[in-house]
């Protein structure tokens, strides 16, 4: 019995799908006698669709800032190069095709630049877990004493049982037990941002 967890412990992966169906399970049973309970019956299944919406607004923030970059170099883009940019005879296709993009469409741009450039910072999903968990109020967890805070490996239990592994930067080699490492570094920083956050508060 000794061995064969051995050897899922040490166990190498060369497909993320096969490593992260693993990691769940391994997760699930390490939750279940951390905190006392299955994950079926977490006290955080409510906070599931708000976290969800964290992930969604990180995953925009990347989006809407690539969007700012590209509109930012559109205004740009005769300028930097010395041309007038009201003239539209430079180059030939696609710079004609610039200019009139640019004269059609320059205040959304602008807009673009302004408004994106407002919101530096993007909602982080595990910075946001940390906070929710440890932060806000008393502690959801049976068994564990009030005011507890969770450490970076519990936070990393939850945070994968939460995304199902989704958010796994895969490498091939990688064992469960490197996986699950690479959560509970991510969460460490986390809770140290969340931390930092708070002292400025």
């Amino acid at each position: 019995m000794r061995k064969s967890t051995q050897e899922r412990r040490t166990k190498t992966y060369d497909n993320k799908e096969a490593l992260r169906e693993e990691l769940v399970r391994q997760c699930k049973k390490e939750y279940a006698a951390t905190f006392g309970h299955p994950w079926t019956k977490n006290p955080l299944g409510g906070f599931e669709e708000t976290l969800q919406r964290s992930r969604i607004e990180e995953e925009a923030w990347r989006v809407m800032n690539k969007l700012r970059k590209a509109a930012a170099e559109v205004i740009d883009f005769f300028e930097s190069r010395g041309l007038d940019p009201r003239r539209d005879d430079h180059g030939i296709y696609y710079a004609h095709k610039l200019h009139k993009v640019l004269h059609q469409r320059r205040r959304f741009f602008e807009s673009l630049v302004q408004d994106v450039g407002k919101y530096r910072h993007r909602l982080e999903r595990r910075k946001f877990l940390a906070h929710f968990v440890n932060s806000r109020g008393p502690n959801f967890f049976r068994g564990l004493v009030y005011g507890r805070e969770l450490n970076s490996r519990e936070l990393a239990l939850i945070s994968v049982l939460m995304t199902k592994g989704e958010d796994l930067s895969f490498k091939r080699g990688m064992t469960v037990g490197d996986a699950l490492e690479q959560e509970v570094r991510r969460m460490a920083r986390a809770r140290a941002r969340d931390a930092a956050a708070r002292k400025k508060l």
